[in-house]
């Protein structure tokens, strides 16, 4: 692993230092945070050529939707401690390549919508990795009144592109390949933002705490039962846009609420490993606790779900 770690980094190196500006790379940053609702909203849109050119009923075509949504919504409080573990720069550049490749994957499966579903779902969990580490370098890379000026840009690229997605997803639809080219922009977009993040993104510098952490000390048991639970609730959500007395709605949302409150009561009182890494393992740090449910309701992912 180490390297494979070295021969990434003579690669990047290939990029002189001065080249590099965290300005710039933030540029690409928003770029890539653009496409997960990009993402969610063109799916709106798409839904009448998906069935036309699949053959599919509207409930197999709404969940093209709801899969990336379902995965996203679940992964998203995980990947907030990964970002801490491997590093932010990490973690955003690997999930933005991810999402480029399930987006050429989804734009090349023509057949059956099942495989579609499938790999959005995967796409979800790459978006879901960039949310929360695209914050993170946010608050890294600036200070003082840039910090709030790059909080302004951030939080507009999430609401601009909510309005753009739906847009971009119908006046792709009516092109020749319908849907298909929505997903062939998406892996443009989010491949060459990749490869430029790749070389010009600007490592965050990691403190002692951050060079504690390791993958083998994180909670695994925990980080199931956090993302089954959250899994639960959206499609609990999901369902109830069809009808609200069906067991899929009214069993699996207390359950999942159940299962999710007691992970995150058990990590709030978990204290993180510092001195003894071995004793104490946890899903989230508590710093990452607070912010991740609250990033988690910022991102409106509850809200799309409840509007499938």
């Amino acid at each position: 692993m180490s390297a494979l770690n070295a021969w990434f980094l003579k690669i990047r190196n290939l990029v002189d230092d001065r080249y590099r500006s965290k300005e710039l790379a933030y540029c690409f940053i928003l770029i890539g945070t653009c496409l997960d609702n990009l993402n969610i909203t063109a799916a709106f849109s798409m839904t009448e050529s998906l069935q036309k050119q699949m053959g599919a009923t509207t409930a197999y075509a709404t969940w093209v939707v709801s899969s990336y949504a379902l995965t996203m919504g679940a992964f998203i409080i995980l990947f907030g401690k990964l970002s801490d573990i491997h590093g932010l720069h990490k973690v955003f550049t690997t999930g933005l390549f991810a999402m480029s490749i399930m987006s050429l994957i989804c734009a090349v499966i023509t057949k059956t919508i099942i495989p579609l579903i499938v790999f959005r779902a995967f796409q979800g969990i790459a978006g879901a990795s960039m949310i929360p580490s695209a914050v993170g370098l946010c608050g890294n890379y600036f200070h003082g009144p840039q910090l709030s000026t790059a909080i302004n840009y951030l939080m507009l690229a999430f609401c601009a592109s909510l309005g753009i997605g739906t847009i971009l997803g119908g006046a792709f639809s009516i092109t020749s390949i319908g849907y298909r080219a929505f997903f062939y922009f998406s892996f443009a977009i989010s491949f060459v933002s990749s490869i430029a993040l790749f070389f010009l993104i600007v490592p965050v510098e990691r403190t002692r705490e951050h060079n504690m952490m390791k993958s083998k000390y994180l909670d695994y048991g925990g980080a199931l039962l956090l993302v089954g639970g959250l899994i639960l609730i959206i499609y609990g959500f999901t369902e109830a846009g069809t009808r609200w007395d069906s067991p899929k709605v009214y069993a699996t949302i207390p359950v999942g609420t159940v299962v999710v409150l007691i992970v995150l009561l058990f990590e709030n009182f978990s204290s993180f490993p510092t001195k003894e890494l071995t004793e104490t393992q946890t899903v989230i740090a508590p710093n990452w606790f607070c912010y991740s449910l609250l990033k988690l309701l910022k991102s409106q992912t509850f809200f799309r779900f409840l509007s499938v």
